[in-house]
């Protein structure tokens, strides 16, 4: 097991570990259950490189070969994994992570390493929202920049991703209280966040007893200073989803935690947070996709300017209401929560930021590359 290699290793020697026993599996053209995608990985191969691995590959959608670049028409795609993720979800892993939810309840997620396998599905999600169908693609063309980034698992070292809360027993508080005021709980590390929340009292005045705001932090400095972002998308994998409210949606806006990788009750207090839309649509309670399936959020303009060439990333996640300070018509006890999959777990459904930026000519030719940074 490649786990046991990692004991008491650096992170720098970890990454290096996992880069050099998976560049010894054996890769072959597949298709993606997930995403319906088919991938080939030319020649089979995958290469290590000092902290994670390299390797291109060209994709299709069932006939339809996917393109790739800022107009879709480059074939080939040179992807690098840094510090590469070796565990998947599975119901009869042996990895087991449990915690206990906001209402006692004791959950439990069951992983096992397979490295083959976290590294075809972590691939074909991001070929998902980086390609683009029913271009013209140039035959032989190897092109374009496709970077992806993860917030940091425990202990964080960049970034940080995790809960913040207003919690309050019976019979709560107004919407324009709870929403303006302190924090009382700060989760910064665990396997599955209570996510973006709204609930009500269980009284009869339109009291409610919380709100959770989620933070989501990315390390993108490594994107060149001279790039343009041409489009990025954020994506969160949902363990679970509480839809009894039905008035919400999740929605992406910009975090300022006090610390880049530890979170305390006080970042959620209003003045950390700019409450203005950064995706182009919000995913609905009903939409929000459980049971591990990616929930991507494709980034506007106002998004896209705030990725960081130099530092730290900022996002959060919040529910609609929340965001607009907008109080939905009241129901008593009700809840809607948006939870996701922290990337304490360095799994393959960990979250993750792809940004699509050009990239400044190289003398040689050298091409292009699809990043994963900060991957576990």
């Amino acid at each position: 097991m490649i786990s046991d290699l990692l004991q008491n290793k650096t992170a720098k020697e970890r990454a290096n570990i996992k880069a050099t026993e998976i560049a010894k599996l054996n890769f072959a053209k597949y298709t993606d259950d997930r995403t319906g995608i088919t991938v080939e990985i030319k020649d089979g191969k995958i290469n290590a490189i000092e902290g994670g691995i390299e390797l291109y590959a060209r994709a299709w959608q069932g006939v339809n070969q996917l393109g790739f670049g800022k107009d879709g028409t480059t074939e080939w795609e040179r992807f690098i994994f840094q510090n590469p993720r070796i565990l998947i979800d599975d119901p009869s892993g042996t990895i087991i992570k449990e915690w206990t939810d906001e209402d006692g309840v004791l959950k439990q997620r069951k992983l096992k390493e397979d490295p083959l396998e976290a590294t075809k599905l972590t691939l074909a999600h991001t070929i998902k929202v980086s390609s683009k169908e029913g271009t013209e693609i140039i035959k032989g063309s190897t092109g374009n920049t496709t970077s992806t980034f993860y917030p940091d698992p425990d202990v964080e070292t960049t970034s940080v991703d995790g809960l913040v809360r207003r919690s309050l027993g019976e019979p709560g508080e107004g919407f324009g209280t709870i929403h303006n005021g302190a924090g009382t709980e700060a989760f910064p590390s665990g396997t599955v966040s209570g996510g973006a929340s709204i609930r009500t009292s269980a009284g009869t005045n339109p009291n409610y007893i919380f709100f959770g705001r989620v933070v989501m932090l990315f390390d993108t400095s490594s994107i060149p200073d001279t790039d343009t972002i041409s489009s990025a998308t954020m994506s969160v994998a949902s363990e679970n989803k509480t839809a009894t409210f039905g008035v919400a949606s999740a929605t992406v806006v910009l975090s300022n935690p006090a610390s880049n990788t530890n979170l305390v009750a006080s970042d959620f207090n209003i003045a950390n947070w700019t409450m203005t839309a950064q995706n182009t649509t919000d995913i609905t309670i009903a939409n929000w996709a459980a049971n591990g399936t990616y929930n991507d959020f494709a980034l506007n303009a106002t998004g896209i300017g705030n990725i960081s060439k130099t530092a730290i990333t900022k996002f959060g996640i919040t529910t609609d209401k929340d965001r607009d300070n907008s109080e939905p018509t009241w129901s008593a006890d009700k809840h809607d929560k948006f939870a996701e999959i922290e990337a304490d777990d360095v799994g393959s459904t960990d979250p993750k930021l792809v940004v699509v930026h050009s990239e400044a000519a190289v003398a040689g030719g050298y091409p292009p590359t699809l990043l994963f940074m900060n991957a576990g």
